[in-house]
């Protein structure tokens, strides 16, 4: 395998991770097999079975294949092609398995099933785990809290996505970025003190290197805004409903369609009048460089202006 031909395969994985994760899963394989959680369609996979071959190794790949919630219908990242419509849900499997067909990968096992029950009955020992499952907090702890225990001594926990500020995140409690790279500039240069002293030039190095991602994981936060709410039509099972309102965050606007209840989105598309004035009440992960939300879902109306 490629490695610029798997980063053509359909998913978010950067072309420097996916490198980062083959080196790893490489040398890690060494002390036996490795299991992801999150898999989409393949292509993190793809990227750790690269490394993982050269030890004859195999790759259990964990997910339910049903998408995290930015993946479903109305949401930031809903895409068509994993959509099924007669079904009216998200599903990766087949174009996940048709990944591992078109790369002849032989050492990737598919695990369908939620990481609590996978693990719950998963007894073999693991070189290194891969976290990349549900964002949020409460599950990103879940899945580390089922897994790291099933991690032989000497092994990875390798965890990716999501939050910039290094002393804030949960990688950096386990395995803190030194303090004199927190606050440098990931612009290629090389400072000769900075790599004497750390032996990495900036904050982005380390993290590729050492917690094989730039991000680490971090909690959601809240939002509220006064106006500007638009509302938009659902599609498939939300046809004649509401799909997603649209609010403005500071001049940006931002799609919000995960979070309602199928009651509530009747009840708003019937009567937008009676919300359109409310004050809504939005959580997020984080503010995108483009100054959006990623991951923003309905918590409620409130009736406070």
């Amino acid at each position: 395998m490629k490695v610029g031909e798997i980063d053509l395969v359909k998913g978010f994985m950067p072309i420097h991770e996916g490198k980062a994760l083959t080196k790893w899963s490489q040398k890690f394989s060494l002390k036996g097999d490795i299991l992801e959680i999150g898999t989409y369609c393949g292509k993190s996979a793809l990227f750790i079975a690269k490394g993982a071959i050269k030890n004859n190794r195999y790759v259990y790949t964990v997910d339910h294949h049903l998408g995290s919630e930015e993946h479903q219908l109305n949401e930031e990242y809903f895409d068509e092609e994993i959509y099924d419509y007669k079904k009216e849900i998200i599903n990766t499997f087949p174009l996940f398995i048709k990944n591992m067909n078109i790369f002849k990968v032989k050492n990737v096992v598919p695990i369908v099933l939620e990481s609590s029950a996978a693990a719950k009955n998963w007894n073999s020992p693991l070189a290194m785990v891969f976290i990349d499952g549900s964002h949020s907090l409460e599950s990103a702890m879940k899945d580390f809290l089922f897994w790291n225990k099933k991690i032989i001594s000497g092994g990875a926990l390798v965890i990716h996505d999501i939050y910039e500020k290094p002393e804030d995140g949960l990688l950096h409690y386990f395995h803190p970025m030194p303090k004199g790279l927190r606050d440098t500039t990931a612009d290629g240069s090389k400072d000769k003190a900075m790599m004497k002293k750390y032996g990495y030039s900036n904050w982005y190095d380390w993290a590729v290197e050492n917690w094989s991602t730039k991000w680490d994981i971090h909690e959601f936060h809240g939002v509220e805004r006064w106006d500007g709410i638009e509302f938009e039509e659902g599609t498939g099972k939300h046809s004649g409903k509401l799909g997603a309102i649209v609010v403005d965050y500071k001049g940006t606007r931002v799609k919000v369609g995960s979070g309602f209840s199928d009651e509530l989105r009747e009840q708003i598309w019937e009567d937008q009048k009676s919300f359109i004035c409310r004050v809504v009440e939005i959580r997020y992960q984080e503010v995108t460089p483009d100054g959006s939300l990623r991951f923003p879902t309905f918590v409620c109306f409130r009736n406070d202006r």
